[in-house]
């Protein structure tokens, strides 16, 4: 099984509180649950090949990416809005 596909952090994870993307047989899947369990909040079986939850990995990055990269432009936006309003006053 797939094991090395962990979503958060140090703190997080000698809480118990985070997330398994993992991918291997049934056996070896049934196998670890106690691991799993043990682990982590929660496990996801992604599918037999560990590229499978390679992929879930990756995808789950990008969107973390997608969505601060997102949220830090919007912030720029509204900085930079405020910065040319308090230097045009009276105008909208």
């Amino acid at each position: 099984a797939q094991l090395n596909n962990l979503y958060g952090v140090d703190i997080m994870a000698e809480a118990g509180e985070i997330f398994i993307a993992a991918a291997g047989s049934p056996g070896d899947i049934e196998r670890l649950q106690p691991v799993f369990d043990a682990a982590a909040k929660q496990a996801f079986v992604i599918g037999e090949h560990p590229t499978q939850a390679n992929l879930m990995k990756l995808g789950i990055n990008l969107l973390v990416h997608c969505v601060v990269e997102g949220l830090s432009e919007v912030f720029a936006l509204r900085h930079q809005g405020y910065r040319w309003r308090k230097a045009r006053p009276g105008q909208s």
